[in-house]
């Protein structure tokens, strides 16, 4: 009766342990559904960031799957050398798209920053298109949601990243994609490059008036020395004083200067904004962009400045890319180069027609 007894009671204590073993179980499942789902939620609502030796991207608020994402890039023209804090970086940039950011704030509103001194990586890996792959796959973004708005050198930028998306295989689904270009040098621009190289000739102005103020100086130090009397060895003395601290404070206002210089015109990414004939890195982006046929998913706003033929910065043949079949072009009058980067209620009319349909 007593082994009975122990086998029941055995068996009890193995039924209540079972039970509790269930009842725990089942209570951490019950916790832990909603934590996963949290959790996924959290996963898909994350803020993408990345960061290259050349290009930074980054979204403004979290990334919410259900919204159009409308991604600002840069070009030439507004550009902040990689020199400084990624903080600075960020604040020039979200002042410049400032009408942008304000226009599509309650969409997915996200900076693409690219160091333009290095020019367009054309043959190399352009980071913007793994952003866009990450958007598709990662944060389930439909192709025909995100939006690229682009400034200048930075359409042609983000027309080689639609060049590689394509080749690594999103073929199809990236037609519905928008490429909105705002005064783009679709075929390069004299203009441009020439105002660059004059700022580089600049340069060498600086250079040879310093090597002929310092030759100059030379030979009054040679005055100096050759003096007969002391009266002209004095006067030789305070005109030395008096033309060394000016080439002095002269010579660190040109070192100021050419720095600047430096730092964004002497560069391989000035060569990429010579005109087509001229410009293997635009006529080879061009030539693709025409064999996979994106030119579909390209549009066009560009300007006529006052009486020259452009924007004072683009020509209307190269903004507009009037050669190619362009999904859309709108002329809009009267706005020179950097006033299109600011956005005004006709541009972002035309945009809308583009990015809302």
């Amino acid at each position: 009766m007593k082994s009975y007894f122990l086998i029941f009671q055995n068996a009890l204590s193995i039924n209540k342990f079972l039970h509790w073993l269930f009842a725990g179980f089942f209570g951490v499942v019950c916790w832990m559904i909603p934590l996963t789902t949290v959790f996924a939620d959290a996963l898909m609502t994350l803020p993408l960031e990345y960061t290259t030796e050349n290009s930074h991207f980054y979204c403004l608020d979290k990334i919410v799957p259900d919204k159009n994402v409308v991604i600002l890039v840069h070009g030439w023209s507004a550009t902040k050398t990689f020199d400084t804090s990624l903080e600075e970086t960020r604040t020039y940039y979200e002042d410049d798209w400032q009408n942008f950011i304000e226009h599509f704030q309650d969409d997915n509103v996200c900076l693409h920053t690219w160091d333009v001194r290095e020019g367009i990586p054309y043959l190399l890996e352009n980071p913007l298109t793994e952003r866009l792959i990450e958007l598709h796959s990662t944060y389930e973004i439909p192709y025909q949601k995100i939006n690229i708005i682009a400034h200048s050198q930075g359409g042609n930028y983000a027309k080689d990243a639609l060049v590689k998306l394509y080749q690594q295989g999103q073929n199809e689904r990236i037609r519905n994609m928008d490429l909105v270009t705002l005064a783009t040098p679709h075929t390069g621009s004299e203009k441009l490059y020439l105002r660059n190289v004059v700022k580089s000739a600049e340069v060498l102005g600086y250079t040879a008036l310093g090597i002929a103020y310092s030759a100059w100086l030379h030979s009054l130090y040679d005055n100096y020395q050759n003096a007969t009397t002391a009266e002209e060895k004095r006067q030789y003395q305070i005109m030395l004083g008096i033309f060394g601290t000016l080439g002095a404070v002269g010579a660190i206002f040109v070192g100021q200067r050419v720095s600047q210089f430096n730092d964004i015109y002497d560069y391989p990414g000035l060569l990429q904004l010579m005109p087509l004939t001229d410009n293997p890195v635009l006529t080879h982006i061009n030539e693709e962009i025409r064999e996979y046929h994106l030119y579909s998913s390209i549009s066009a706003i560009y300007s006529d400045y006052g009486v020259t033929n452009g924007d004072a910065v683009v020509p209307v043949a190269s903004g507009s890319w009037e050669d190619e079949p362009l999904k859309s072009r709108q002329f809009v009058s009267g706005k020179e180069h950097l006033e299109m980067m600011a956005g005004d209620a006709e541009i972002f009319a035309f945009v809308d027609k583009l990015v809302r349909e």
